[in-house]
């Protein structure tokens, strides 16, 4: 991404069927029809069901994703196998022992974990955590935490670390307010890392929202393609029923586009390899006063650089660095001590605050 200065970002007029279906669309913020109540969020982290992604914590501390269907076998290696039926229905948290025939009595061999932010997390940074750039749980958690993510707000997120981060975002905002995901990919972005999160469709429809880094610019125009599809006259019923799922769905790209150019948003959350001030630089318009951008790096001076320029840049105040540390603890009787081994590093987080001048 090129470091150059933002323009005054204004929808262009591409053509007049597609400014009328920008017209038509509903703005700002969307409200949800669906909502999620409290006990439709703790069922999802309470109780297993079919078809769900699970993590099992296996006696040797490691932790296996499985899915659970039914009437298949769970193969958990040299531990052995058992009947996703026989844990289907039960709740998460308890710890089993598989029998010879393959049935499961509460005792100690695999426990059932949900499948929550900070289990996706630490699953992941402990498998490979290259390829979430150092995010380890309670880095996620002080991202979260710096960009005061809370159900109802308006936040754009660059997520390029498969999902996680977006997961993590949608996750705590319950199915109410809007996320714009900002990607590089021609086609919507794989996000391979959020089928571990079982969101439901309340949680994402209406709220997720996908935007290209070209479509960002004020001078981006649309396809031809698209164009012709909005000024092309259907002669029978049957074309215009063809053609309705294509044209719907230009005019919802259309729509969140114009969604964002009108800004306002509560905060921009970031981990990505692109060079972090021109990301920031880029997104800078659109965020509202008191809007907290937060941005996570496995490399310090990358945000050295960007911490001062930040500061030298009167939109910003409140700008810092910090490294999350985190030690775990053996608890015994007499015995309790800091763990010998721990990650040497879960990253680093910039923090600023937007202010209006």
């Amino acid at each position: 991404m090129h470091d150059s200065r933002p323009e005054k970002h204004e929808l262009t007029d591409e053509n007049e069927n597609a400014e009328n279906a920008m017209n038509s669309s509903k703005k700002a913020r969307i409200t949800h029809d669906i909502t999620l109540t409290n006990d439709k969020l703790r069922a999802r982290t309470t109780i297993i069901v079919p078809g769900m992604n699970v993590f099992l914590r296996l006696p040797s501390g490691m932790m296996k994703l499985v899915t659970l269907e039914k009437g298949k076998t769970v193969s958990i290696g040299k531990f052995g196998n058992f009947d996703a039926n026989s844990i289907i229905g039960k709740p998460f948290g308890p710890t089993y022992e598989i029998r010879p025939d393959g049935t499961l009595e509460i005792m100690h061999q695999a426990v059932a974990e949900a499948l929550d932010a900070f289990h996706v997390a630490t699953y992941n940074f402990e498998r490979c955590p290259e390829k979430i750039r150092n995010m380890r749980a309670d880095s996620l958690s002080q991202c979260l935490s710096f960009s005061n993510v809370q159900a109802g707000g308006k936040y754009l997120v660059v997520d390029g670390i498969g999902g996680l981060l977006a997961g993590a975002v949608l996750e705590r905002m319950g199915g109410s307010g809007s996320v714009y995901l900002v990607h590089d990919t021609d086609s919507p972005p794989a996000l391979e890392l959020m089928s571990q999160f079982n969101l439901t469709s309340a949680h994402t429809s209406g709220v997720l929202k996908t935007l290209h880094w070209a479509t960002t610019e004020s001078r981006w125009t649309l396809p031809s393609h698209m164009s012709e599809e909005l000024s092309r006259e259907y002669t029978s019923e049957r074309e215009r029923n063809r053609a309705k799922k294509k044209r719907t769905a230009i005019e919802d790209f259309l729509a969140t586009r114009q969604q964002f150019f009108e800004g306002e948003f509560d905060a921009a959350i970031i981990a990505c390899p692109y060079e972090t001030y021109s990301v920031i630089h880029r997104i800078t318009p659109y965020l509202s006063g008191s809007a907290n951008v937060v941005v996570h790096s496995p490399h310090l001076q990358p945000l050295v650089e960007t911490q001062a320029r930040l500061r030298a840049n009167h939109s910003f105040v409140n700008v810092s660095i910090t490294e999350p540390w985190l030690r775990r603890y053996q608890v015994l009787p007499a015995r309790t001590h800091p763990d010998m081994t721990t990650s040497a590093s879960g990253g680093y987080i910039l923090h600023a605050i937007r202010i209006l001048e």
